[in-house]
């Protein structure tokens, strides 16, 4: 997929919702386009020779766009471990690690998602989408000075998005703006006849705790 499209079709994300990019491998213009401004990158490899390199391309990469990372082994069993080594070297966590499993290859065969064929692992993935949200919460230290614009929406869904953030903790404030002053499309709250604003936060200042 060209960069260009990448781009339009990320405009249309929701800022509030978990959003999942799957990308190819490698370091080309069509990954670093979509892996950009992204919150976080999981990064899957196998720990083989070949393997530690493409990840050491694409760990390089992610870093210079100053996204936070993790590894997941896929397979366990398979190389060496200077893959795990190089992982620790650069401060890289891993997360999770797939066993080189009949039973897992034989579902993939057929189509079947793991947490289906083998009900046990769902624990492991609900575990391994914690940790993610631990790091990039950790990684998302802004100056309470600093206003970041978190979502545009109606007036319908700003309640309920402003005492998500004031009670994580966050300040918010709002600012009104017309149909025509934002890029996304508008037509569902014009034909509701709803207002609309831009939605910002900021860390709590220490005087206004």
């Amino acid at each position: 997929m060209a960069p260009p499209i990448i781009r339009e079709v990320k405009r249309h994300i929701d800022p509030t919702k978990e959003v999942i990019i799957d990308v190819s491998p490698g370091t080309s213009c069509q990954v670093v386009e979509a892996v950009k401004d992204s919150d976080f990158c999981l990064l899957v490899t196998e720990p083989t020779p070949f393997g530690l390199n493409d990840f050491s391309l694409v760990a390089e990469l992610v870093r210079k766009l100053s996204i936070p990372c993790g590894a997941v082994i896929n397979p366990v069993g398979v190389g060496d471990k200077k893959f795990e080594s190089y992982c620790h070297e650069q401060e890289i966590p891993i997360l999770l690690r797939n066993p080189l499993d009949r039973d897992i290859a034989t579902l993939y065969s057929k189509g079947i998602p793991l947490i289906e064929g083998i009900p046990e692992w769902h624990n492991a993935f609900l575990k391994l989408f914690q940790n993610i949200k631990e790091i990039v919460t950790a990684s998302q230290v802004m100056k309470p000075t600093d206003w970041q614009e978190v979502a545009i929406d109606g007036e319908t869904h700003v309640k309920r998005i402003t005492a998500m953030y004031e009670e994580l903790g966050f300040e918010v404030r709002l600012e009104e703006v017309k149909p025509d002053e934002v890029e996304q499309c508008t037509k569902c709250y014009q034909g509701r006849g709803e207002k609309i604003y831009r939605i910002y936060m900021r860390c709590k200042r220490e005087d206004s705790k």
